[in-house]
């Protein structure tokens, strides 16, 4: 049986790749499969389950600095999460493509426009 440190590390690396590409969604009845293989489908399989949810969610939680991010007026601002309807937008990736990046015109603190 798989040690359950490589199982945490397994859903970690899962939610962290997510954040790279929302295709990795086709990958999930595979790791299904494998997982219900290794620990059958059982109360202590769901409970386990629920267990590698939380560092999924940790490797998801990359998501966060989307908005963070955007409250400081980056130069290069992809898709503008600043409400939650554009954070969503930025997560489902449908931002429109010709507005991915938006160079916001601000001006610095000497004066000069960028």
């Amino acid at each position: 049986m798989i040690d359950q440190r490589k199982w945490l590390l397994f859903a970690y690396v899962l939610g962290l790749s997510f954040t790279n590409h929302l295709t990795t969604i086709l990958l999930a009845p595979g790791f299904l499969f494998l997982y219900f293989s290794v620990f059958r489908l059982s109360k202590e399989g769901i409970r386990q389950l629920f267990i590698l949810a939380v560092p999924f969610i940790v490797g998801l939680s990359v998501y966060i600095y989307f908005p963070i991010r955007t409250v400081q007026q980056p130069v290069l601002n992809w898709g503008y999460p600043a409400t939650l309807e554009e954070f969503l937008a930025c997560f489902r990736q449908t931002v429109p493509r010709m507005d991915v990046f938006r160079l916001r015109r601000r001006r610095r603190h000497n004066g000069t426009v960028f």
